[in-house]
């Protein structure tokens, strides 16, 4: 008897823990790319390509099969960067085709090298003005970054020998930057951060570098690099504020849900436009802040039903009984995944974990959950 007393408070723990463990894996997080796609959810944190360096390396080769990408990680570059230098890309050029070893296979390869203007050392040193460096692009497989004559940027190198240099990363050799000198203060990292802020600044950016900027930042969760995605989120140019809001909701930063709000009631539909799908996709995995549900309340009052499910899964998100109310009324929505996410969020906030299960076994016996908490809702 001692040891059957023991055995079900027991059980109810280990439930409780596989419960939590499900709640935020209920979408897959692995970024792909192909020769067509160079695109993750949300969000993701890869650096975009230019155009021009997209068209020119994949006017190059056949089509590849799918490989998966490496997450950006600006504080690795910046700590494993003998170099980093910001500067001009001022010519490029063709060396000897040659094949390197790419996860254990022979890989036929471009081989180039690229002469860059140096216009100040962020890591490192450097006494000359201009310095040339190689770079591999691979003929088939993964995508590596190409690198075009003119391109400014923060560009991050290896010493190979005495004064010959090569790319640290060659899907991130460089991230973008602005020729104009920020304000910089602190350790390196903090210095790559503020080079890569300086750019929502500058009034020399384009709309493309901005909106590399903020993804770059996103990866960052440094003060810094929030106070420069709050300052993006009040800019005039649509696309680069809204790209800013998605990046703070990721973090779970809510000081412009307003913004965010406003943008995805307006349209009924967010087909066609995939900056309103990152802050979808945001607000569904970023946001748990219990100031949200308000808003999150009337987000599920929605016409678009992505909107509606990601404001219904940060509703569940909260964990928290002030979102009681708004999850009952999910559970009369029309669309199934609106409905789960309420079914999850109240048996979290509830504790009443074995009336939250798996996807596959909810939509095998949805009426069972649904009577379950309708009938709960009733009776509160």
């Amino acid at each position: 008897m001692r040891y059957q007393s023991m055995i079900r408070p027991l059980g109810i723990v280990i439930l409780a823990v596989l419960f939590l463990w499900g709640l935020r894996t209920d979408a897959p997080h692995a970024v792909f790319n192909s020769a067509n796609s160079q695109d993750s959810r949300a969000g993701s944190d890869s650096q975009d390509n230019a155009d021009a360096s997209n068209k020119r390396s994949l006017s190059n080769r056949p089509v590849a099969t799918a490989s998966l990408v490496p997450t950006l990680i600006l504080e690795n570059l910046t700590r494993d960067a003998d170099l980093i230098v910001a500067g001009e890309i001022k010519a490029v050029r063709e060396e000897k085709p040659t094949t390197i070893d790419i996860h254990g296979l022979a890989t036929p390869t471009r081989h180039l090298a690229a002469e860059l203007q140096v216009h100040r050392m962020i890591k490192g040193k450097f006494d000359r003005p201009s310095l040339s460096f190689q770079f591999f692009l691979p003929e088939v497989g993964p995508i590596y970054q190409d690198i075009v004559t003119g391109q400014f940027g923060l560009f991050f190198l290896r010493v190979e020998r005495q004064r010959e240099f090569s790319v640290l990363d060659p899907y991130y050799p460089f991230v973008v930057a602005a020729p104009d000198v920020p304000a910089v203060r602190g350790n390196d990292f903090d210095r790559v951060v503020a080079e890569v802020a300086h750019v929502l600044s500058s009034p020399a950016t384009s709309v493309e570098q901005g909106r590399q900027a903020v993804k770059v930042l996103n990866g960052v969760k440094t003060q810094a690099a929030t106070a420069a995605l709050r300052k993006a989120a009040n800019e005039s140019n649509t696309t680069i504020r809204l790209e800013a809001v998605a990046a703070l909701l990721w973090r779970n930063d809510i000081s412009s849900l307003d913004v965010a709000e406003d943008a995805l009631l307006r349209l009924p539909q967010l087909d066609g436009d995939p900056t309103l799908q990152k802050i979808a996709f945001a607000l569904k995995d970023g946001v748990q802040d219990l100031r949200a549900i308000p808003a999150l309340t009337r987000l599920l009052r929605a016409a678009d039903v992505r909107t509606r499910r990601a404001a219904a899964a940060a509703l569940r998100h909260t964990g928290v009984t002030d979102a009681i109310e708004a999850l009952s009324n999910a559970l009369e929505d029309s669309d199934r995944e609106v409905r789960y996410h309420a079914v999850m969020g109240l048996a979290l906030i509830t504790k009443s974990y074995e009336w939250g299960t798996a996807v596959d076994r909810y939509e095998a016996n949805e009426d069972r959950y649904l009577n379950h908490w309708r009938a709960w809702a009733k009776t509160r």
